[in-house]
């Protein structure tokens, strides 16, 4: 459930779809936007599906949501060794906000998540995480809101 009397910014909790698992919640800030149960998301999350910072999303008491409105931003998720994420911490963000992206957040040492303005283009995107990430051994790369969550293949297309 989601926290009813936050003024400012307030935890929300999104449902993580799990194939062949029962899902779970990923907590994460947002700030309430109009009606109720509504949040524009101030950072992107590391497991829910098909959302990214700013994006506004309507939020059921399971955690099930729908995005009201899109921010624009494509949510990069990075997993890897603790080293090599640590390096990317350091390093990466340089590249990043030469397409206006930066790094949002992350999980410990084994996880980063960027978001980067769809506007910069796919093709510059994975040119960049080609780049930083595959040359990297054992990091892997997705994005997080560009695929259908249940599927995981079929294009949202929200950018069109």
């Amino acid at each position: 459930m989601q926290e009813r009397d936050c003024s400012t910014a307030c935890d929300v909790r999104l449902r993580v779809e799990r194939r062949g698992k029962s899902p779970v919640l990923e907590t994460v800030t947002g700030v309430p936007v109009g009606a109720a149960r509504t949040y524009r998301l101030t950072v992107s999350p590391g497991f829910a599906q098909g959302v990214a910072r700013g994006d506004v999303v309507k939020v059921e008491d399971d955690g099930r949501f729908e995005v009201i409105r899109r921010s624009g931003l494509l949510c990069i998720r990075i997993f890897g060794a603790p080293g090599v994420i640590q390096e990317l911490r350091a390093s990466l963000p340089p590249a990043l906000s030469q397409l206006g992206g930066r790094i949002d957040g992350g999980l410990r040492d084994r996880m980063l998540i960027c978001d980067v303005p769809v506007d910069a283009g796919f093709r510059a995107v994975e040119k960049l995480m080609s780049e930083w990430v595959e040359a990297r051994s054992g990091t892997e790369w997705y994005y997080g809101n560009v695929y259908d969550p249940i599927d995981g293949e079929t294009p949202l297309k929200w950018w069109e």
